[in-house]
């Protein structure tokens, strides 16, 4: 059996942004143990890779960097005995990001003729120095998923002037489209819904697409590119309205609004509205991170044990 347990614990599976990410750093011993000290840093890393198409063969432009890490101590040994009680020890702890930092994305595929891939994350990484002959060193690292907040306008309305065929007189009405959501998940379906103010016009036709739109400028890097996801023609009306499924991609990368990664998606229809010039309307959605079921900690038994005070990191 091990002689002691070393863990990290976020507390939520996700964060938005603006929120204080919290856990518990956990020691179980079954033995006294002399611990030097017990750190918690906080990473944010940018991992960024692209190969043009046509100079796939002649190398890469390539980024992994921090961009920042701060660190706070948890646990401090006392100079003449620095030695830990048996039991179950917890250090808990806040840590309030950034005011611009967003969410969390990942991506790697093709994007139009480039192969991209890139990486935008945060991770707490809790340390244990003991202090023994060895002074053994033991780490646990967690991903913070982080969301970001994006202020969506879920309904939208568009004045368009009809005109008649038999009395050749105009009029005015609204057309009315919206998604059945603000933010989806890759892989879930959007439902994007047109319809007009008047039974007296009907819409014939809709064609919708998604667009994503990634924006890198990090460096010597500068890249903006967009690329229909999905694309449907849907002439089926019910009820006066007329329905898109859209089907998110399963790679598709969750939104973000970082200073050196921006990601966003826009819905783009086509209405024909009886012998018109169709009208394009278009809005934005958002795409969260996956989120992972929250991890519990694994006990090896140890009885008791202190509950240390919380400590705050504060990213400047």
């Amino acid at each position: 059996m091990a002689k002691f347990n070393f863990d990290v614990i976020i507390d939520k599976s996700y964060y938005e942004k603006g929120e204080n990410i919290t856990g518990t750093v956990h020691l179980e011993l079954l033995r006294p143990l002399k611990v030097k000290n017990i750190f918690l840093e906080f990473f944010k890393t940018f991992e960024c890779e692209f190969q043009e198409y046509s100079t796939f063969k002649d190398g890469n432009n390539k980024i992994n960097n921090f961009l920042y890490n701060q660190k706070v101590t948890l646990y401090e040994g006392k100079k003449i005995l620095n030695e830990l009680g048996s039991g179950h020890h917890r250090f808990p702890f806040s840590i309030k990001p950034k005011y611009l930092d967003s969410g969390s994305s990942k991506f790697s595929d093709f994007f139009q003729e480039t192969f991209l891939k890139f990486k935008s994350s945060y991770n707490v990484t809790a340390t244990l120095n003991i202090h023994d002959e060895q002074s053994i060193i033991k780490k646990s690292t967690k991903e913070v998923i982080m969301c970001p907040r994006i202020d969506i306008v879920r309904k939208m309305t568009e004045k368009i002037t009809i005109m008649s065929c038999i009395c050749f007189r105009s009029t005015d009405i609204l057309l009315i489209a919206y998604a059945d959501k603000e933010k989806y998940r890759a892989s879930e379906v959007i439902q994007f819904v047109s319809r007009l103010s008047s039974d007296n016009s009907k819409i014939k036709r809709m064609k919708t697409r998604l667009v994503c739109n990634i924006w890198i400028n990090f460096r010597n890097i500068r890249q903006k590119q967009s690329k229909i996801l999905v694309e449907v023609d849907n002439t089926k009306t019910e009820n006066g309205d007329c329905v898109a499924m859209l089907k998110i991609p399963t790679n598709a990368p969750s939104s973000t609004e970082e200073k050196h990664l921006r990601v966003f998606y826009t819905l783009e229809a086509l209405v024909y509205v009886n012998s018109s010039s169709p009208i394009k309307i278009s809005r934005k959605i958002a795409l969260e991170p996956e989120r992972y079921q929250n991890e519990r900690y694994v006990s090896i038994g140890a009885i008791k044990g202190v509950q240390f005070p919380s400590k705050h990191l504060d990213i400047e």
